[in-house]
């Protein structure tokens, strides 16, 4: 669902608000510096975009939960009023160049539907927690922890335009603007932008992570599909955030340390297989064992795939009898590794017999383990484009097959009413 004003949306904080373009509004290219696209959001909603809430009354945009402004961007680039820019990487499964404007791949659904119920995907931040970071000095003492409190867009623009600057400077204000009210048991606001200020850079780093959580919900990410092989990638929008995430990767990623080679990896699982084959039940040489060291398949949610089964069948091209095959894929098991090292063998072998056990379900001519795994991939979507848009364009996938039917069908279909009425002409 992309938005088109007016509509009414609930927003994380919780607050209901309707959001109509005042007659003459136009869209708004991203502004040049010393202005942010913050800034431009902000003039939008304070001018062509009206805020209410539903008794009418109209909504100082200051006043907003910076949360329910990061939100109202969207919906603003969404309707073609706030400009968004292009965010080009490398997909991570096949390294093609894939191009997007994240904020216009956000489902908007669950805001305009009110349905911020997921456990996960809606859950609120722990702003009475004090949050673990590696050590900051604060004063003469250490502390290893930060406490964040909810921050209004008002508050939030000293620090947008700290950002906009050469270089952060970080005194009491921009301290406050970020949210940061505590560091260890320390709440006064100097002494706390002093600690942010000689942060190493893992700390800060860290501080980082927590505002950015703090500050936008887990809702506002982009899904977005490689048209090359179909992974998808989640990309944080909008584009414009104050501590945006790199997208960049190298052209030749190293290979990761400790992990083999291909023809390695092949040996470690050349020597997995006959046991497992063996405890499976399959016989050696029943399924063919295929180590891929190419571009990882997918499966239907876009996540690149640790192994794959495909049943036997007859090629349609020759016609030849083609034997069920069990595939494994080098390159995700080493992305897997390069994220954080596990036990390989024994991550080989659970591949192996997960998709041996696809081979057996398919002689019983029943797979419920397939059938669980693409429910599992449905639910997920489901879950971050909402349960009635869900029903929404479920609906509108019957219809449109049902119309496409019709349209290639409609010739036979007018034969046959043509002879029915022929036969009744015949035969009164």
């Amino acid at each position: 669902m992309s938005a088109k004003l007016p509509l009414r949306l609930l927003l994380p904080s919780g607050r209901a608000l309707r959001v109509a373009a005042r007659t003459g509004a136009h869209a708004v290219e991203p502004a040049e510096p010393p202005a942010s696209p913050f800034e431009a959001a902000r003039a939008l909603l304070e001018g062509p975009v009206a805020l209410s809430d539903d008794a009418g009354e109209r909504v100082d945009a200051g006043s907003l939960d910076v949360r329910d402004f990061h939100v109202l961007r969207v919906v603003l680039a969404q309707a073609g009023l706030l400009g968004e820019p292009e965010v080009r990487f490398r997909c991570a499964n096949c390294d093609a160049e894939v191009v997007t404007r994240p904020a216009l791949e956000v489902e908007l659904a669950p805001f305009v539907d009110g349905e911020l119920d997921d456990p996960q995907l809606d859950a609120p931040f722990d702003f009475e927690a004090q949050h673990p970071t590696p050590p900051l000095r604060v004063g003469r003492a250490e502390a290893a922890s930060v406490t964040l409190a909810p921050v209004s867009l008002d508050a939030s623009m000293q620090l947008f335009r700290a950002l906009a600057r050469p270089s952060l400077r970080i005194d009491a204000r921009t301290a406050q603007a970020l949210g940061v009210v505590a560091v260890g048991d320390e709440r006064r606001a100097a002494v706390i932008a002093r600690a942010l200020a000689r942060a190493d850079d893992d700390a800060f780093d860290a501080i980082v992570d927590l505002v950015d959580e703090a500050r936008y919900a887990r809702r506002l990410v982009a899904r977005v599909r490689c048209d090359a092989c179909g992974a998808v990638e989640l990309v944080d929008a909008p584009a414009a955030r104050e501590f945006p995430r790199d997208f960049e990767r190298a052209d030749e990623a190293p290979a990761p340390d400790g992990f083999p080679d291909a023809d390695g990896f092949e040996r470690l699982v050349r020597a997995a297989a006959d046991a497992t084959y063996r405890s499976a039940g399959v016989a050696p040489g029943a399924v063919d064992l295929v180590v891929d060291d190419d571009v990882p398949d997918v499966d239907d949610g876009g996540v690149a795939l640790l192994g794959s089964y495909v049943p036997a069948c007859v090629d349609p091209d020759t016609g030849a009898a083609l034997p069920a095959e069990v595939r494994l894929y080098f390159r995700t098991f080493r992305a897997m590794w390069g994220d954080e090292p596990f036990d390989l063998d024994a991550e080989i072998r659970e591949t192996l017999a997960h998709e041996l056990a696809h081979h057996l379900a398919a002689l019983a001519g029943d797979d419920p383990t397939d059938e669980a795994e693409r429910a599992e991939i449905a639910e997920d979507a489901a879950r971050h484009v909402g349960r009635s848009e869900t029903i929404r364009r479920a609906r509108s996938a019957v219809v449109a097959d049902l119309a496409g039917f019709v349209r290639t069908t409609w010739p036979v279909w007018l034969i046959v009413g043509a002879a029915t009425l022929l036969s009744i002409w015949l035969d009164p």
